[in-house]
């Protein structure tokens, strides 16, 4: 889940709901504490402040982006040999008899 100001009921709702179902999910968000981090299962800061300039836009976009990226390398560097062994698979079924 993503918010930077942590305000928007409907993602309080959704919030609610996922921790009553014990269904795990994290945060990403610009404000230290605020009533979505109390149902989140784990929480990522990024810098963001409202009260600031049009920089703190692009450095909340920056930062999301530089987490998005740490996140999907550590999922692909987690199943890089499953990965590698299902190519190898999908090689040898599909390119066989070229």
């Amino acid at each position: 889940m993503i918010s930077k100001h942590s305000k928007n009921p409907y993602l309080i709702d959704i919030a609610k709901t996922l921790s009553k179902r014990h269904i795990s999910y994290i945060l990403i968000t610009g404000k230290d504490e605020n009533i979505l981090s109390q149902y989140a299962s784990y929480v990522i800061h990024t810098p963001f402040d409202s009260q600031a300039s049009q920089i703190q836009e692009l450095s909340f976009y920056t930062s999301l982006k530089y987490v998005f990226d740490i996140l999907y390398s550590l999922l692909y560097s987690m199943t890089y040999e499953k990965t590698k062994r299902y190519e190898q698979l999908y090689d040898q079924i599909f390119f066989k008899n070229l």
